[in-house]
């Protein structure tokens, strides 16, 4: 399984925010929270995991929705930072 990294976007010193932390039944995620509401995540893969993205080239996205309506997900293999940072310094 991908463990998430908490540098989400690899030279750019950001507010990381844990979500989960406090709640046992959750592994704790670490991510980046953006002024507009927006999630980034990072996760890396084990070897053998990339192989078999890289045969196969499936990649599964379970969301626990507890009921509620499914939110919308993006799954990126490129870094989405670039917007979300050039948003963060056209704010302050």
């Amino acid at each position: 399984m991908p463990k998430p990294v908490t540098t989400i976007y690899p030279g750019v010193d950001l507010t990381v925010t844990t979500f989960g932390g406090d709640q046992p039944e959750y592994t704790p995620l670490p991510g980046w929270r953006g002024y507009d509401g927006k999630v980034v995540t990072r996760w890396k893969f084990s070897f053998i995991e990339r192989v078999r993205i890289l045969l196969f080239g499936d990649l599964w996205l379970t969301a626990l929705t507890s009921g509620h309506r499914l939110q919308p997900v993006k799954l990126n293999t490129q870094c989405p930072m670039d917007d979300f940072q050039k948003a963060e310094v056209t704010r302050q």
